[in-house]
């Protein structure tokens, strides 16, 4: 599949305001997409490539070169680039990503270019949200729609679903479970009117605790294996240690938590969320990272 076709389908989403509409846009391009384009077009449709950090900024990004007049570029061209610019590090490695932006962005048109430089900022505004593709994945497919949101939270994110889907049949979905190691897309919370409301909705007792401001947190252990995920599912395991210790260490084979992350003063009072939001954004020197609180990581959820 051309990427110019993913553009096409933006830029048609984009200019109407009916959901339906937007909906049946995404339908159609999926319906003749192939098993190996089906999964990067869903990525590419719901704003975020395969590869969640590349490394290009907007530094990278302000110059771009002049673009080509007819599209060439194909999804698997655009995935291998973005892959390629994962994989630059050390010494030398800006120039060699810069390059590599460089001979991409040469590969396309001006739709293209602009189309590519909101995808890698995460920038893309297009009028649809990824609930707007799942729900164009499903009508491609003749699927319910509530058995495939079940599947993409399971697979954190449609882009597997949809290779799933176009690999084989509905069939697929039923595979898409809680699996220790893969990151499930995050449950939220909706609000109420008021309190009373609120309670009416809960079925048997409510228990009310203090709201402390910390980073939502998805945990998942498997023996000696211990991977943290952000509410995005960004695997920040290696920027939060003393977090990965503690689940290390519960006496627990395999379960995969999910809760809030603070960080504490020697006082036991809650630090400043900026801290911990520090933390995790990016790689802290040992005397700098906060203390983490013990108390934080709570609500198992065991795969069975």
């Amino acid at each position: 599949m051309l990427l110019h076709d993913v553009v096409a389908t933006s830029t048609q989403v984009g200019e109407t305001r009916s959901r339906l509409a937007k909906r049946d846009a995404i339908a159609s391009l999926l319906r003749g997409a192939r098993p190996a384009d089906a999964g990067l077009a869903v990525a590419y449709l719901s704003g975020r490539p395969r590869q969640r950090r590349t490394g290009v900024g907007w530094a990278t990004l302000a110059t771009l070169p002049t673009p080509v007049g007819e599209p060439t570029l194909t999804l698997a061209q655009v995935d291998a680039a973005l892959d390629d610019l994962t994989g630059y590090a050390g010494a030398g490695s800006a120039g060699l990503r810069s390059a590599r932006v460089e001979a991409l962005f040469g590969a396309a048109t001006a739709p293209e270019q602009r189309f590519l430089s909101a995808l890698i900022s995460g920038e893309l505004l297009q009028g649809a949200k990824e609930s707007t593709v799942v729900e164009g994945l499903a009508a491609a497919h003749g699927v319910p729609l509530a058995a495939l949101r079940r599947a993409v939270m399971f697979a954190g994110g449609p882009a597997p679903v949809a290779d799933a889907l176009a690999r084989r049949d509905a069939a697929a979905l039923a595979e898409f479970t809680l699996s220790v190691g893969t990151p499930v897309q995050p449950m939220l919370a909706s609000s109420a009117p008021s309190v009373p409301e609120a309670l009416a909705k809960l079925p048997g007792e409510a228990l009310l605790d203090t709201k402390l401001d910390g980073i939502r947190l998805q945990a998942h252990k498997d023996g000696e294996a211990v991977r943290l995920f952000t509410r995005s599912l960004d695997d920040i395991t290696e920027r939060l240690p003393e977090v990965a210790a503690l689940v290390r260490a519960l006496p627990v084979g395999r379960v995969v938590l999910d809760g809030e992350v603070l960080a504490l003063a020697a006082d036991g009072r809650a630090r400043p969320f900026q801290e911990i939001a520090a933390a995790t954004a990016a790689a802290a020197t040992p005397h700098r990272r906060p203390a983490i609180s013990r108390r934080t990581m709570r609500t198992p959820r065991v795969p069975g």
